[in-house]
């Protein structure tokens, strides 16, 4: 860990409680990122979760972070039902009438698909459901989210600078969610590895979390044209994905975060207190299903 030695990162919206054991590690020490997350402990494979506190919570501190509350996520409701090859994605701001479109694609056209739960209070049978709506993304292994594309005044951009999504019944086969950012050269920037609590705060079947990101520097290295999203566990690890967020440069207003962490130092600590820790790898970890 010494070449990461300079590494500062912030952390937000982390409720005691619920983080518990749970690591975001980071390989790219040249990057900042703003981190949102929060996760809320399932009922099981067919209950419902009627309320994800700390998930919302980390949600509403993403969006506080960005200019407008007014930008809707993408919930799928508009997508037919059932396996592709692609889904188009749309994220619309109703404030400015502006929009971003994407491309969600799985690795596999056969490990992804739209799908439908219209019990308010159930799941799909195994822990998977809609945050809002009845639709929701259920997919396994992989998949990405890239071709973004919309206008900046007079011209059409591809780069990002912000994702939040939710997920419902990851990680209960023990599993970590990798987030990986590329830029416009196909070059990866930042992996984000989310590791799940464990003991007695296991995330149990029909567990709800969210996990957002936004770049520190609005015009830089950091901003993002793809994002690639891998349950480490692969074959048989099926999970939910619901509302799904992108924001351009122009629509993130950082707002004064807590100290930035150094480590690994402080990494100690907070696994020490037993909350949360941020660190980063001295190389990359694979991300292959």
């Amino acid at each position: 860990m010494s070449s990461a030695l300079g590494k500062k990162f912030l952390v937000e919206s982390l409720v005691a409680t619920i983080a518990i054991g749970s690591i975001i590690t980071t390989v790219n020490p040249a990057q900042a990122y703003r981190i949102f997350t929060g996760e809320d402990i399932g009922l099981g494979a067919t209950d419902r979760l009627l309320s994800t506190p700390n998930s919302d919570a980390a949600r509403d501190d993403f969006l506080n972070n960005l200019i407008t509350n007014n930008i809707i996520p993408e919930s799928f409701e508009d997508l037919p039902l059932g396996p592709s090859s692609s889904f188009v994605v749309e994220f619309n701001d109703i404030s400015t009438d502006d929009f971003i479109v994407g491309d969600l694609s799985p690795a596999d056209p056969n490990t992804g698909q739209i799908a439908e739960v219209t019990d308010p209070t159930g799941t799909d049978g195994f822990g998977r459901y809609p945050i809002t709506g009845e639709n929701f993304y259920r997919g396994l292994s992989e998949f990405t989210i890239d071709d973004f594309e919309y206008f900046d005044g007079s011209s059409s951009r591809n780069e990002v600078a912000a994702l939040g999504f939710y997920t419902t019944d990851i990680g209960d086969f023990d599993s970590n969610l990798v987030v990986t950012l590329r830029n416009e050269a196909n070059e990866v920037i930042e992996i984000f590895e989310l590791s799940n609590n464990t003991g007695s705060n296991t995330v149990e079947s029909g567990g709800a979390r969210f996990f957002g990101i936004i770049a520190e520097e609005g015009e830089g290295d950091q901003l993002f044209t793809s994002v690639t999203i891998t349950d480490e566990i692969g074959s048989f690890d099926v999970f939910g994905l619901d509302n799904l967020i992108v924001a351009t440069p122009t629509q993130v207003n950082l707002q004064p975060g807590p100290t930035p962490v150094p480590e690994p130092a402080s990494m100690l600590g907070l696994l020490a207190m037993g909350v949360f820790g941020v660190h980063s790898m001295n190389k990359r970890k694979s991300t292959h299903p």
